[in-house]
């Protein structure tokens, strides 16, 4: 009898080994691909892990990287590369990886682990005003606890902070964006954004070369917002010390011009653009330079 069992449990091992010989499995995880030799399958699953967002649906994550379970899949193949194409241009991981949790026969189960970026919980500015403040808010564009936070949301904030800026004339502001850790949420960042505006950049004067068709002035009129200034008034009224009829004699002019410095000139100059415009042929150049570096120029020599 116990010869009899011990030949039955020898047959038993000698079926199971024919069969993995033969590439069936019973149920067993084989997590064998052969990327030499492409091999279709279905999908029997496929599983998302390692998103946390309540905001992030799973079901259409799955759909958009169309390794939806009952499709066809070709192992190895384009599809896994195009699935982590489709999940990059999500913006919203900051890794993405596929694998192959088990094959059965032909059919396949498919595991996508993914990293999320940490979310925006709240965002702040320093160096402006609260209607800045306002101004900005929208143009940002930012949802909290949902806008993702990497380096292309970092440089998005910066080039429209210094948009708005420049139009307002602060060409040379300074915008400084980085982020903290919000330990009262889960993978959430706090932005700040700080702005250092400088001084605004005026235009001192406006010179245009090629024009035939319409007279200088008609164009400078145009462009009366740039608040063109060409001349330095040594004479500007101050309320507190108001100017009398002596300062327009020869010694009261020769007085005020030798109070005039290098630095009371530079504080006029300073910051302040000569534009060229030069037409050619219907194309326009615009050249622009800063009066307070001319002037260092004329001073050193």
């Amino acid at each position: 009898m116990s010869n009899l069992v011990r030949l039955l449990f020898l047959c038993g091992w000698m079926t199971f080994f024919t069969t993995l010989a033969n590439g069936q499995n019973f149920g067993l995880d084989s997590n064998i691909v052969d990327y030499g030799n492409p091999k279709k399958y279905t999908i029997a699953a496929t599983e998302i892990r390692g998103v946390k967002s309540p905001n992030i649906d799973l079901s259409s994550l799955i759909v958009r990287t169309g390794l939806t379970p009952g499709l066809p899949l070709t192992v190895p193949g384009e599809d896994f590369s195009l699935a982590i194409k489709s999940l990059w241009k999500m913006r919203l991981f900051s890794s993405v990886n596929i694998v192959v949790d088990k094959i059965l026969g032909d059919q396949i189960w498919i595991g996508i682990e993914v990293e999320e970026l940490p979310k925006i919980s709240a965002f702040a500015f320093t160096g402006t005003s609260k209607s800045e403040d306002e101004d900005m808010r929208p143009l940002l564009d930012i949802v909290g606890n949902v806008t993702p936070y990497a380096d292309f949301t970092r440089v998005h904030i910066e080039n429209t902070v210094t948009d708005y800026f420049a139009e307002k004339g602060f060409q040379n502001a300074e915008i400084d964006v980085y982020a903290k850790t919000d330990t009262s949420r889960y993978n959430s960042v706090i932005v700040f954004i700080d702005v250092i505006k400088n001084a605004k950049v005026k235009i001192d004067k406006i010179d245009i070369a090629g024009n035939h068709e319409v007279s200088d002035r008609k164009l400078l009129k145009q462009m009366k917002d740039t608040r063109m200034r060409t001349q330095f008034n040594v004479f500007y009224n101050n309320p507190e010390d108001p100017i009398t009829k002596a300062d327009f004699s020869p010694k009261g002019i020769v007085n005020i011009l030798s109070s005039l410095s290098i630095d009371n000139i530079s504080d006029f100059v300073a910051e302040r653009a000569q534009v060229r415009i030069l037409i050619l042929q219907n194309t326009i150049l615009i050249k622009q330079r800063w009066m307070h570096k001319i002037l260092l120029l004329i001073i050193n020599h």
